[in-house]
């Protein structure tokens, strides 16, 4: 099949692990000067650096999508991840869309964190405009939104706990969709105010400080840092709170407030039952959906 193929005219190619590596270098043999779309998915760490490292296949590469196989060892991904902005960085200058993560079956505990020193594997700003990655620090985040001034859309799962997130303003990045893990809502706030340009924003948080059960707090970020926001979704999950509060979510927040009920905020709290009577597990979800007329 590989010997009558045409690789001049292969603009779109997917590949996972159930085909072997000889196989996938056999094709790779081929010309394929013109691919745009490239998608590695579970395949594993040596297979991916023998491909990215092809710079025959580069040249009008617009989308790369990197799921990396479950067996692979977290600090390897970790590297290869890192290796892959580096070159990305250095010779894909048509892409507009990375995407580099675990295997989507793969258990959240084992998620990909970039190498520390990232700053060093990234050269000049790029052109990228739609970026999604697994775990991230603050500064991490920083130093890759630093670099990627016309990105418009960045879904990552990040952790946020410096004050010091320093970041210039994203005028392009519209829509943003983050899992934020042991993050303080002070750094959330931190972020946000870089993202004036936001219409779509889906936060989800899990054990969320008590500063991010509040509707007047999000309010204030909203009205002073988002004036563009138009889609908003706040997913909460807390291991146990206070039945008091729960209740107060469920009847007040996010719903006799005037600023949600212009936005048709609709607010939806379910509680588990847990080991005692004084706590429950709360799932909270607050959303807004504004028609862009």
């Amino acid at each position: 099949m590989f010997s009558v193929i045409d690789g001049s005219r292969v603009i779109a190619l997917k590949l996972s692990s159930k085909y072997n590596n000889e196989a996938m270098n056999e094709l790779f043999d081929n010309s394929l000067n013109h691919l745009r779309f490239l998608t590695l998915d579970a395949v594993d760490v040596l297979t991916i650096d023998s491909i990215i490292r092809r710079d025959d296949i580069f040249n009008h590469l617009e989308s790369l999508f990197i799921w990396f196989d479950r067996d692979q060892y977290r600090d390897k991904v970790g590297a290869t991840s890192a290796w892959i902005f580096k070159t990305c960085s250095l010779h894909l200058k048509s892409l507009k869309y990375l995407s580099i993560g675990q295997h989507k079956d793969e258990n959240k505990r084992h998620q990909t964190s970039l190498s520390p020193s990232l700053s060093d594997s990234m050269s000049g700003n790029l052109s990228w405009q739609h970026l999604y990655l697994t775990t991230v620090g603050t500064n991490q985040l920083g130093i890759l939104l630093s670099r990627l001034p016309k990105l418009q859309t960045l879904t990552s799962v990040v952790q946020l706990n410096s004050s010091t997130f320093v970041c210039p303003i994203m005028l392009y990045l519209n829509r943003c969709t983050l899992q934020l893990i042991r993050s303080t809502f002070e750094s959330i706030v931190d972020f946000l105010t870089v993202c004036p340009s936001l219409r779509q924003l889906s936060l989800r948080m899990i054990s969320p400080h008590i500063d991010a059960l509040d509707d007047q707090q999000w309010q204030n970020v909203i009205e002073r840092y988002l004036p563009q926001l138009k889609q908003f979704k706040l997913d909460m999950r807390a291991d146990s709170l206070a039945l008091n509060v729960a209740e107060r979510l469920c009847t007040t927040s996010f719903r006799n407030n005037s600023f949600w009920q212009e936005r048709k905020t609709c607010a939806t709290v379910v509680r588990k039952p847990s080991s005692t009577t004084e706590l429950v597990l709360v799932h909270i979800i607050i959303q807004f959906n504004v028609v862009i007329k």
